[in-house]
């Protein structure tokens, strides 16, 4: 039984909340530092089953937890070997594996769900299958999608990191983007939180685009940096960064609700 309930990383606050999909609050776990536990500043998080994973971006690791919040382990450390990390900020599970935006070193590591180091592809540039500061990433079947925030673009590659496409250039226009960051892929589209743009935009799986909304303010369905995007049949959760909430929408992007302040 997977847990869908939301949780979302308190990156500011150093810890991660839960949520109800309507937005009650539930309970929360973490703080500052680099103990077990302990949070400097984490970005993502991943849930297979009964347990949790979450991107310690300040601490250069990756942290374990039962879904209820219980440490079990933990692995990385700062560096740029294999299993290292400089500042990752995304994970995504592609059972068996999972995969790790390792941001600092421009860089996808694969692991397997104990932490194992299988392998990793990129490199700092802006030609095919390198990253300018990495930040979101998604699975579509045997396919990976990598948000390349400071190339304000998305790549596509195999699982195991052949490059494929790509496709978004440095701008405001349908299919632009100003450093985007989280990506979620549902119903056969990938939706694309536009960050600089203040706006989340559709494409189907090969690129095409489809539509966006949101503009910038602090009003329903308007943003401020919108830097996470999580899709259940509940409806489509947006983190909301810069107005410090978390909004709701329908598939189509109608405002629901939000929460936070």
């Amino acid at each position: 039984m997977f847990d869908t309930r939301p949780y979302v990383v308190d990156t500011g606050n150093h810890r991660v909340q839960i949520f109800t999909h309507g937005g009650t609050y539930l309970g929360e776990w973490g703080g500052e530092g680099s103990g077990r536990s302990q949070f400097r500043r984490p970005n993502g998080i991943e849930i297979i089953q009964d347990n949790l994973y979450v991107v310690d971006t300040g601490n250069h690791r990756v942290q374990l937890f039962t879904v209820g919040g219980t440490y079990i382990g933990e692995w990385g450390s700062e560096g740029s070997g294999k299993g290292q990390f400089k500042e990752p900020t995304d994970i995504e599970a592609s059972e068996p594996n999972l995969y790790v935006v390792d941001t600092g070193n421009d860089r996808v590591q694969i692991f397997t769900v104990g932490g194992t180091f299988i392998g990793e592809w990129g490199s700092e540039g802006n030609g095919k299958g390198q990253f300018n500061r990495p930040s979101g990433i998604d699975t579509y079947g045997d396919k990976a999608y990598v948000v390349d925030t400071g190339n304000h673009r998305v790549q596509m590659f195999t699982t195991g990191g052949t490059f494929i496409g790509e496709w978004g250039s440095e701008g405001s226009g349908p299919g632009q983007f100003r450093q985007p960051s989280g990506i979620e892929i549902y119903a056969d589209k990938v939706y694309v939180a536009d960050t600089g743009n203040h706006r989340v935009q559709i494409f189907t799986v090969g690129g095409t685009f489809i539509g966006e909304w949101g503009s910038e303010g602090s009003g329903p369905g308007q943003f401020r940096y919108p830097s996470g995007i999580d899709i259940r049949d509940e409806g489509i959760h947006v983190v909301d960064t810069g107005n410090h909430r978390v909004q709701i929408f329908t598939i189509g992007g109608t405002f629901l609700g939000q929460f936070g302040n």
